[in-house]
């Protein structure tokens, strides 16, 4: 199921006056010599991957660039972008919409205030707010929540890696012995195999129920990001811990993004 409509993008500055259509212009011509042909979207995989959504020509690149520049102000969430709270930071898994287009980040649900709403902003001053999350119990009662996004930015359906950003697919299920990846802030790029469902494991906190592991080494920055199937851009998992590290090997914790998208009631674009 997809949403109605293609989510708003986020308000933008009104554009007006000659100097400002004179100086699109420009970027535009600027931008296609450099550019020359869309530029083609990024695969986070240990092998090929599918190309994602449909192409572009090198006029929708440059004009995307073009407003990328014009709202630079704005702040863009994509998945794997840090979000800040008086309560820590936390990156955003990926992105999803409700019904209408509305969109929302997917978080952890250890992210933010243990009960209660948590004000989310783009920077570390607390001065560019994003929207806000309210978690109805503490994890892992609640092992994931939603950023309800209050529209003064840009929500596009990509996840971050360390080499760009890639469109996401459709979600998927893997069965055990199938390839899966992840790009987490410390770790890089790390591709690993499904291993098990529906297992339990205890945190600090207490024990989740649901949860399936790969053979994927974690690091630092790893948990609450988003895991996707080897070889495409398609959303597997939700990353909620692991043991181990990636200089001896390990373990990742995940719980399956369908059962997640079902529960709220809301879609990843595609």
């Amino acid at each position: 199921m997809r949403p109605a409509r293609r989510p708003t993008p986020g308000t933008r500055p009104p554009r007006s006056g000659g100097r400002l259509a004179a100086s699109r212009r420009s970027l535009r011509a600027g931008l296609a010599l450099i550019a020359g042909t869309a530029l083609a979207t990024l695969a986070l995989s240990a092998g090929p991957a599918a190309a994602q959504g449909p192409p572009r020509t090198a006029e929708q690149a440059v004009t995307a660039a073009v407003d990328a520049v014009v709202t630079a102000d704005a702040p863009t969430v994509i998945g794997g972008t840090q979000l800040y709270s008086t309560a820590g930071t936390c990156p955003v898994a990926m992105n999803v919409y409700g019904a209408g287009g509305t969109p929302h980040g997917l978080i952890h649900g250890a992210c933010g205030h243990a009960v209660g709403t948590t004000q989310w902003f783009a920077d570390s001053a607390l001065t560019v707010p994003v929207g806000s999350s309210t978690t109805a119990a503490p994890f892992p009662t609640s092992p994931h929540t939603l950023v309800q996004y209050n529209g003064g930015g840009s929500y596009p359906p990509h996840l971050a890696t360390p080499t760009g950003t890639v469109r996401v697919g459709s979600p998927v299920a893997l069965p055990i012995g199938a390839g899966i990846c992840k790009a987490g802030p410390t770790s890089g790029v790390t591709c690993g195999t499904v291993q098990a469902h529906q297992q339990t494991v205890a945190f600090p906190q207490g024990s989740l129920t649901g949860v399936s592991r790969a053979s994927l080494c974690p690091e630092s920055g790893d948990t609450g990001r988003m895991l996707v199937a080897a070889g495409t851009n398609r959303p597997v998992g939700l990353v909620v811990g692991g043991a181990g590290n990636c200089t001896t090997g390990g373990t990742t914790f995940y719980l399956p993004i369908q059962p997640i998208l079902a529960q709220y009631g809301v879609v990843p674009f595609v």
